[in-house]
This record gives C-alpha cells, sequence and structure tokens, in this order.
C-alpha cells in the first residue's frame, strides 16, 4: 500500500442517491463525485472510491430481450453492460474525471437498469425487470474494467431480477490485491442466519455454497460491498461477521472490508434509523483503513 495513502474511501450519500419517479439519474450522480472528490475531507490518494449500490439509475429499453430470475443467463447480463456503459462515461464526463483521477486510482459504481411495472404487486409476479450491476472504473483512464452485480435476489426480486450468474465476475485481480466485489443482498450469502433459513438443494443454497468456495479459494484481501440504503449497522452484522468467520482461517488474507452507504431509509420503518456515525464505524474495518467522505444528493 505504499503507492496508496489510504486503502479505501467512501464516497458515503446522506439521503437517496437516485430519483424515485426519474428515468435516470446521470446529472445528480455526476455531481455527487465532483463534490466528493473535491472535498476537502478527502484524505489523500486511495485504492479503492466506492459508492452505495443504485448510485446511477437508467432504463433498460423495451428493445431488450433477455431472460430474468433463475433462468438469466450469462448473455443477459453481458447485453444489459453494453447499455449500462455509456451512463459511466456521462457521469465521469471530462470534470469529474479531472478532480478523481489524483484522489484515487480505482472507482466502484452502483448502477442499476430498471423496466419496472407502476405496482409492486406486478414486481412480485415478476412483470418488470431489473439489474443491479457494480462496475470497476479504472480512472487514470476513466474506462470501465470489469462488471458484475447482484447474484443474490431478495425473495421478492426473484421473479424479475436479471441474475449475475457467472460468481467469478465477483473477483477482481490487481497486482496483489484480491477483490471480492458484491452487490447489495450478495453479502447475505455470507450469514449463517440466512443460510439456515434456505431450503438445502434450492437455487440460494446452491449459490450460496459455490460463492463461499470461491471466495475461500481465491483467498481475499479486500471485500467491497455495495447496498442501496443502510439506516443501522444492524443490517448488515451478521454477515459481514459471516465473512471474517469464514476468511479467518484463510491464512489472514483479509485485509480491508467496506459497505458503500446511502443513509436513509430505504423500508419506511423509520425506528431502524441510527446516528450516522455508528453506520459509518458499524460498515467497515478499522478507521486507518476506510475513510469517509460525506455528500449530500
Amino acid at each position: 500500500m505504499s503507492e496508496y495513502d489510504i486503502p479505501i474511501v467512501r464516497v458515503v450519500v446522506k439521503g437517496k442517491p437516485s430519483l424515485k419517479n426519474a428515468p435516470d439519474n446521470i446529472e445528480r450522480a455526476s455531481n455527487m463525485l465532483h463534490a466528493a472528490f473535491t472535498s476537502r475531507e478527502w484524505p489523500g490518494k486511495a485504492l479503492f472510491a466506492v459508492t452505495p449500490g443504485g448510485f446511477i439509475r437508467g432504463k433498460i429499453p423495451k428493445t431488450w430481450h433477455g431472460e430474468k430470475g433463475w433462468k438469466s443467463r450469462n448473455v443477459d447480463f453481458e447485453s444489459l453492460v453494453e447499455h449500462a456503459t455509456p451512463l459511466v462515461s456521462e457521469v465521469l464526463r471530462g470534470r469529474v474525471l479531472r478532480v478523481a483521477r489524483p484522489r484515487a486510482r480505482y472507482l466502484t459504481l452502483g448502477i442499476d437498469l430498471l423496466r419496472e411495472p407502476n405496482t409492486w404487486k406486478l414486481r412480485r409476479k415478476g412483470m418488470g425487470v431489473h439489474i443491479e450491476l457494480v462496475c470497476v472504473v479504472d480512472l487514470q483512464t476513466g474506462n470501465p474494467i470489469h462488471w458484475t452485480g447482484k447474484s443474490y435476489p431478495t425473495q421478492y426480486q426473484e421473479n424479475w431480477l436479471v441474475q449475475v450468474v457467472n460468481l467469478e465476475s465477483h473477483l477482481f485481480r490487481r497486482s496483489r490485491n484480491r477483490v471480492l466485489i458484491l452487490g447489495c443482498h450478495d453479502l447475505n450469502m455470507f450469514s449463517e442466519r440466512s443460510k439456515s433459513l434456505i431450503r438445502r438443494g434450492s437455487h440460494k443454497y446452491k449459490r450460496i455454497k459455490e460463492m463461499q468456495k470461491l471466495a475461500k479459494d481465491f483467498r481475499l484481501t479486500i471485500v467491497l460491498h455495495h447496498p442501496h440504503s443502510t439506516d443501522s449497522p444492524r443490517i448488515w452484522q451478521t454477515a459481514w461477521s459471516g465473512v471474517r468467520n469464514l476468511l479467518a482461517n484463510n491464512n489472514g488474507a483479509l485485509r480491508y472490508w467496506a459497505s458503500g452507504i446511502a443513509f436513509f431509509n430505504g423500508l419506511g420503518v423509520s425506528t431502524r434509523v441510527k446516528k450516522i456515525d455508528k453506520v459509518l464505524v458499524g460498515t467497515r474495518s478499522c478507521d486507518e483503513h476506510v475513510k469517509d467522505v460525506i455528500v449530500k444528493p
């Protein structure tokens, strides 16, 4: 790490990063990144700058036809990456890339693409299409160099999420760093409590087993997680404990870990909201490894 001052800097959004009813939020995402990279709070040159899930929002075009749910294929993921790639260029246009380049080497961007029906009930029936992507950008060039996304759907997403079925896409290697990149609910593949509730032999159970084996064999040094909303550190506490326990017997390779944070209540349950300081401390490895720069949408 001698080349960098800090392994991870989180671009923490205090509020919802995407617009609820808008087709995209390109301007808003670009402004937030510019504000973060020009902030006086930025601690130095970072290896990774990390955003929360859904930091960028776009539409799945009506011309796209592919599989979703447990029928998802790698070709479906790859075709939607093609639609998402231009959004990265729009958000990182000249002024953002100029200020970002001296501040971090890589940037992880949470990108949601949606084609959704008007009601939650129709989504439950699988009538919409949704994919949650994570892109790694090399800030020296401004180009996306790695893509992955959510592989482990929540219960209500099972019918309409385009799942990332190639679990090896979550593994990212650069020089001495072996990084696990996770979408929002993906972290729960490491929660023993969640695993205990899953029927053995089910799609979810098989995915958990495959992901845990890949993670352990890869001998991870960094884990970067991209949830959409976090208003209490307890939301991810069990899953992070599972990550550390799984990798504890792996020759101590894991060094740094963090959840990207958008601090707002995504479920509308006001009693869950904790102070942002507690959320930040409870979703990262030690303060020496992870620094935070807070922006507002």
